[in-house]
């Protein structure tokens, strides 16, 4: 089965009246967070680094650096988004079944990375808000889960060159996707 979430970037169609693909810009805030290091790691997939107390959460882009063995240069200087993080432990999608890469000494370390601006494509919706008994015209997005499970009210994300706002903090789907609801400011 194939989810939204998967073809969203190649996704490039009029879908309906009022619900287009467009690519989007997305200006996220951050709560900074400082390195930590990597203690132990299990390959397989996904691969469970263990960082005791990290406080890192999900969706937090990190770049991976000081790892041993031959394969090493498959994670090092590698950017990957945290998954189910647990108190000690953070998931990666990254497949090292098989692979010689083995923590060190020094421990190697995940830095957080905070870029500016996110290019992405969104599924674009506009409808009359009359449905739902207010006035006006609802906008909303459909994007991919991993990229605003942290996005806050009051970032903005431009589509098309329009500036929109988050209006309320977006609700996640079990199909990858998150709904955001946009206001023009």
């Amino acid at each position: 089965m194939t989810l939204a979430a998967d073809i969203i970037t190649d996704l490039d169609v009029f879908l309906n009246a009022d619900e287009f693909a467009r690519a989007a810009t997305y200006a996220p805030t951050y709560t900074e967070y400082p390195a930590v290091d990597i203690s132990a790691m299990q390959l397989g997939y996904p691969t469970i680094l263990t960082s005791v107390d990290h406080g890192l959460p999900a969706g937090t882009n990190v770049t991976l650096a000081g790892f041993s063995g031959d394969d090493a240069d498959r994670i090092n200087a590698q950017a990957f988004a945290v998954y189910f993080p647990a108190d000690d432990t953070i998931v990666i999608d990254l497949d090292t079944t098989g692979l010689d890469i083995s923590v060190g000494e020094p421990a190697p370390t995940a830095t957080p990375v905070y870029p500016d601006e996110i290019e992405t494509s969104v599924l674009f919706n506009r409808e009359d808000a009359a449905a739902y008994g207010m006035e006006g015209t609802r906008i909303w997005i459909q994007g991919k889960t991993s990229l605003f499970s942290t996005a806050k009210p009051g970032e903005t994300i431009t589509i098309d060159g329009t500036a929109y706002k988050i209006k309320s903090p977006p609700v996640h789907g079990d199909d990858g996707m998150s709904i955001i609801e946009l206001s023009i400011d």
